[in-house]
């Protein structure tokens, strides 16, 4: 019987490992995804870049920098996306905590209609997303934000 428990057990291991090679900890496998927005050739700084899977899944997103880098986060602990085929969009508008509301830079083709497709690979990914200047902005009437206080 003793052999029989070791004999499982050796054979167990090695399927148990392979099982949970790559996942790093509980959720999906997720890969690296760093990259650039620029717009006309000039880095995006203070962007919000979100990968929506066109599978299941949740959206990987995250802030550009100063210089228009980003690096995405799947959730606060987790960095990285699923791998596959993502509908990308890229905004500057914001409703900060604090200070007032930024207004959208970005034409509405790339915030609005998810223009822009990413396919997600299996290891490190470098994404340039390469954007140009011209067309509709949309414009969501954030100076006519309604604080809940009424006409005073």
């Amino acid at each position: 019987m003793r052999h029989a428990i070791q004999y499982i057990t050796l054979m167990l291991f090695p399927a148990v490992i392979l099982s949970t090679a790559g996942c790093g900890s509980d959720g999906p496998e997720l890969c690296t995804v760093v990259g650039i927005v620029t717009m006309d050739g000039q880095p995006v700084p203070n962007a919000f870049v979100v990968f929506t899977p066109q599978g299941p899944g949740r959206p990987s997103e995250m802030k550009t920098d100063a210089e228009g880098r980003f690096e995405l986060q799947y959730t606060e602990d987790r960095a990285g996306a699923l791998v596959g085929k993502h509908d990308v969009t890229v905004s500057t508008e914001d409703i900060p905590d604090e200070g007032p509301a930024v207004k959208e830079t970005i034409p509405a083709k790339y915030n609005r209609a998810g223009a822009i497709e990413v396919t997600v690979t299996d290891g490190a990914n470098d994404i340039k997303l390469e954007l140009e200047s011209g067309g509709e902005i949309a414009d969501d009437g954030f100076d006519e934000v309604d604080d809940g206080l009424g006409d005073e």
